[in-house]
């Protein structure tokens, strides 16, 4: 695939062999995004574990959602949401505890508990089935 600007190719993508909605080129990433072309599990693990180990365990689950790394974006926006936080790592794993306890494993999941306010709240018996 080409990508183009005034009629003038300014890229070059190869195709994707499994397809996917995207592909992107490490040189093209903005300097404060070129850390999410970091494809390794055991970097966003260890990202995870330095924000709290409850958070790295929620980590865990998310990836373990596929045997392959397609859970890479929802990680990675975990990841970099959580670490702009760092004063308040007891809201990261009050919100991944919440999120577990409902098997969401999204990123938007967890930033609309933190939106709602919805951390501190207790969990109940009912929060299992997606009582945010």
């Amino acid at each position: 695939m080409h990508v183009l600007c005034d009629d003038v190719r300014i890229a070059a993508h190869a195709r994707r062999s499994k397809g996917g909605p995207r592909s992107t080129l490490a040189g093209h990433l903005p300097e404060h995004c070129a850390e999410l072309g970091q494809r390794s599990r055991a970097c966003w693990e260890d990202r995870a574990a330095a924000i709290d180990p409850e958070v790295l365990d929620y980590v865990r689950r998310v990836f373990d959602q596929d045997d392959a790394l397609s859970m890479l974006r929802p990680v990675q926006a975990i990841v970099t949401h959580h670490e702009k936080f760092p004063p308040e790592p007891e809201r990261a794993v009050a919100a991944c505890r919440r999120a577990d306890c409902c098997g969401a494993y999204r990123y938007e999941t967890v930033n609309r508990i933190l939106v709602q306010d919805l951390d501190p709240q207790p969990l109940s018996s009912q929060t299992g089935s997606r009582h945010w």
